[in-house]
C-alpha cells in the first residue's frame, strides 16, 4: 500500500476528481490498484478518518455477486469443466414453483440475471432491467432465514412471456437460487461434507492471501451450515479488493496456478467480445450498457478510437469496482446513491492508455444541440415517455415523473446557453443535473453534461 500522492503527477488533475460527484463524507474508501500496488485515498467514517485503513471492512452489497457468486462458479468451472455454466438449476434444487419456468434455466442464466422469471414488467422493449429488484416480493424474501424458506419464496415468482437467456431482469433472489444449486453441485462432486463457501475461501481466497472472508449465510433451525447468500453479504477490506481484482485482471491465474476458468472469465469481462451478455436498455454516449455473468458494462470510446465495454461491479448505495482493460482496477465504497464511474475510468486511463490507437477510427461529425429558445418551445408544458417512466415538464417550473407508480417531483430550469437542468426532490439525492438536448423528430436525447449517460424521451399527446 502506498499513499495517493505516490501516483504519477501527470495524472493529478484526473486523480483529484476520482470520486466524481460523491462528497468525501459519503465515501468509506476509494482507490486504485496498479501493478500489484494499492493506492487508497483514505478510509473514512462519519466521525473522521479510520486509523486502520487496511483492516477496515466494507459492506459492498451486490459487488458480492461478482466477487462471490461469479468467483464460485468460475472456480467450479476450473475444477470440473466449463460445462458447469450450462448445468440446469432444476437438476440440483427442488423446484416448488407452480409453473415450468425454471425447467431450462442454467447456472449461467441465473448468474447473468436472465432467468425469465419475474412479475413487474412483461415488456421486452423498452427494457426495465430493475423492475423486480428491491420490490415487495424481494424484500419479503430478504426476511426469510432458512434456505428452504428463501427458496420457496424465490420460486413464488411467476414467469415472464419469454424464456431464459433472452432478457435481463436483475433480481438478487436468483443469485441465491444459484448459490443453492452450486452448493448442491459441489456436494455431488466432492461429497456431502463439501460446502460452497469453504471451497471458495480455501481454493481461491487463501491462495491469493485472503485468510478471513466474512459472508452472510442462511440461518438453519437445526444448527447446520447454511447456504452462502452470494447476492450480497461479503465484507471485504481494501486489501481483499486489491488481491481479488488482481486475480481477475490476471485471467484467474495466481503464482503459476490457474484458479478460475480463463475462458469463461475473459467472456465475463467482455474481453472476447463487446457484445457479450444482454443489452440493458441503458444508453450512453458511446453505446448501450450490457450485463453478463454478474458484470455490468459501461461503454466507452477512447480519444484514439477504441470502443470498449468496461466491466463494472455495482452494489447498492454506490459501491463500485471497475476492471479497466489496461490492467488498472478502481474502486469506491460509498453510500451516496451514485453510480458515477466516469471519473474513475478517466483517472485509470490517465495512468496509462486503455488500448492501442485505432488507425481506422471514424469520428462522427458533431451534432448541434437545441438552443435555449428551442428548449422552451419544445419541452415546456409537454409530457414525455422514456419507456420506463412518464415525465411532465410543467410551465410553473415543476417536473414530475411516474415510473410505474413510483412518483417524484422536482424543479427544472433552462439556462441561457441551452442546458436543460432538473433536480428531483427525492430521487438522485436532489442533485442538480444539466443536459444538452438533441432532437430527432418527436424524440429527444438528453446528454448529461457531467456524465456519459443518455436519456431518450418521446413526446406524448
Amino acid at each position: 500500500m502506498r499513499p495517493w500522492s505516490a501516483l504519477p503527477a501527470s495524472a493529478r488533475p484526473l486523480l483529484d476528481g476520482f470520486d466524481g460527484e460523491v462528497g468525501p463524507d459519503d465515501v468509506s474508501a476509494s482507490g486504485l490498484v496498479v501493478d500489484g500496488v494499492l493506492y487508497v485515498r483514505g478510509c473514512n467514517t462519519r466521525y473522521g478518518p479510520y486509523p486502520y485503513c487496511r483492516e477496515m471492512r466494507h459492506g459492498v452489497f451486490s459487488v458480492t455477486k461478482s466477487l462471490g457468486a461469479a468467483v464460485a462458479l468460475l472456480r467450479l468451472a476450473q475444477k470440473y469443466g466449463d460445462a458447469v455454466f450450462d448445468a440446469r438449476i432444476a437438476d440440483y434444487v427442488p423446484i416448488t414453483a407452480p409453473h415450468d419456468g425454471w425447467e431450462r434455466v442454467t447456472f449461467a442464466d441465473a448468474l447473468g440475471m436472465a432467468t425469465g422469471l419475474g412479475e413487474r414488467s412483461a415488456q421486452r422493449h423498452p427494457n426495465d432491467p430493475l423492475a423486480d429488484e428491491n420490490k415487495p416480493r424481494m424484500l419479503a424474501w430478504m426476511g426469510k432465514r432458512t434456505a428452504k424458506d428463501k427458496l420457496d419464496a424465490g420460486f413464488a415468482y411467476p414467469k415472464y412471456p419469454w424464456g431464459p437467456g433472452e432478457v435481463v431482469r436483475y433480481n438478487s433472489v436468483h443469485t441465491f437460487v444459484l448459490a443453492a444449486a452450486m452448493d448442491a453441485y459441489l456436494k455431488r462432486q466432492a461429497g456431502p461434507g463439501a460446502h460452497l463457501w469453504d471451497m471458495v475461501a480455501r481454493e481461491v481466497y487463501e491462495p491469493i492471501g485472503i485468510f478471513h472472508a466474512p459472508m452472510l449465510h442462511t440461518l438453519e433451525t437445526d444448527g447446520s451450515r447454511g447456504i452462502p447468500l452470494l447476492a450480497y453479504g461479503l465484507y471485504p477490506t481494501v486489501d481483499d479488493i486489491a488481491k481479488l481484482t488482481t486475480l481477475l485482471q490476471s485471467g484467474g491465474r495466481h503464482d503459476g496456478q490457474q484458479l478460475l476458468s480463463a475462458r469463461k472469465l475473459a467472456e465475463a469481462l467482455y474481453r472476447t467480445s463487446p457484445d457479450s451478455g444482454l443489452p440493458l436498455g441503458w444508453h450512453y454516449r458511446a453505446g448501450e450498457g450490457r450485463y453478463h455473468l454478474s458484470f455490468w458494462s459501461t461503454p466507452y470510446r477512447t480519444s484514439t478510437g477504441c470502443f470498449l465495454q468496461i466491466p463494472v461491479m455495482l452494489g447498492y448505495g454506490g459501491n463500485l469496482v471497475v476492471l479497466l482493460p489496461n490492467g488498472v482496477s478502481a474502486f469506491r465504497f460509498a453510500d451516496a446513491g451514485s453510480s458515477d464511474v466516469e471519473s474513475m475510468i478517466l483517472a485509470g486511463e490517465a495512468i496509462r492508455p486503455l488500448c492501442a490507437p485505432s488507425a481506422a477510427a471514424a469520428v462522427a461529425p458533431p451534432r448541434a444541440p437545441m438552443t435555449a429558445g428551442e428548449l422552451r418551445a419544445e419541452l415546456v408544458g409537454r409530457t414525455f415517455d422514456s419507456g420506463a417512466a412518464t415525465i411532465a415538464v410543467d410551465r410553473s417550473g415543476v417536473v414530475t415523473v411516474d415510473a410505474k407508480g413510483d412518483v417524484d417531483v422536482g424543479r427544472w430550469r433552462i439556462t441561457d446557453d441551452g442546458q436543460y437542468c432538473r433536480a428531483w426532490n427525492v430521487g438522485d439525492r436532489g442533485r442538480l443535473r444539466c443536459y444538452r438536448v438533441y432532437r430527432d423528430g418527436e424524440a429527444f436525447e438528453l446528454h448529461a453534461v457531467d456524465r456519459w449517460t443518455v436519456t431518450k424521451l418521446r413526446r406524448q399527446p
